[in-house]
C-alpha cells in the first residue's frame, strides 16, 4: 500500500481549495500567535510527532551547513542523513528557499555554558558579572531545551501506544465485517 500512495488522491487533497488555504492560514499565523520559544516549542510539541520535528530539525541543520559552505560529506557524517536528503535540501534553497535562508541569518546562536568567571572581584567586576548572567541564561535555555525534548520522548512513546491501538480496532472492524 505504500508503493501506491503516490498514486491515490491524499485525504487532505480531496479538501476543497479554499478549505486547504484555511487550514494553511491556521497553521501560518498560529506560528505568528507563537511569539517567544517556549510557545513556539509547545506549538511543536502538540502537532508534530517525534519523528517529524527529528526530521524538521536534521533539514534545516543541513540548509544551515549548506549556507555555511559545507560539503556533502561533512554533512551526511554530521547529521548521520543521506546524501538524498542533502541533496534535496540543497535543491530546495536553489529553487528559492528564501524562508530557510532568512531563518538561518536569524538564528541565535546556541549559548554554551561559560565557565564561571574567577578571582576576586576589583577591577574585573564587569567581566565576572557578565559571565555569571551569561551562565544563568545558558542554564535556562538547556534547561528549556532538555525539557521540550523530553516531552517529545514522552509523545513519542504515546504515538506508539495509539498507533498500537488504533490498528488493533482497525484489524477487530475489518473481521468483523469479513
Amino acid at each position: 500500500m505504500r508503493g501506491g500512495s503516490y498514486l491515490r488522491e491524499r485525504r487532505v487533497d480531496r479538501l476543497a481549495e479554499w478549505k486547504q488555504q484555511n487550514l494553511a492560514f491556521d497553521l501560518i499565523n498560529a506560528f505568528v500567535l507563537a511569539n517567544n520559544a517556549r510557545d513556539v516549542a509547545l506549538l511543536l510539541h502538540d502537532l508534530l510527532t517525534t519523528k517529524e520535528i527529528r526530521n524538521l530539525t536534521k533539514r534545516l541543520g543541513i540548509a544551515k551547513m549548506l549556507l555555511a559552505g559545507d560539503k556533502y560529506d561533512t554533512i551526511t557524517d554530521q547529521l548521520n542523513c543521506s546524501l538524498g536528503t542533502v541533496a534535496k535540501v540543497k535543491i530546495w534553497l536553489d529553487e528559492g528557499g528564501e524562508g530557510l535562508k532568512r531563518i538561518i541569518l536569524l538564528l541565535p546562536k546556541r549559548t554554551i555554558k561559560p565557565k564561571r568567571a574567577g578571582g576576586i572581584p576589583g577591577y574585573n567586576l564587569p567581566q565576572i558579572l557578565w559571565a555569571g548572567t551569561k551562565y544563568i541564561v545558558a542554564t535556562r535555555e538547556k534547561k528549556r531545551l532538555e525539557e521540550f525534548l523530553n516531552r517529545m520522548a514522552e509523545k513519542g512513546i504515546l504515538d506508539k501506544n495509539i498507533r498500537e491501538q488504533l490498528s488493533e480496532e482497525f484489524r477487530a472492524s475489518n473481521a468483523s465485517k469479513k
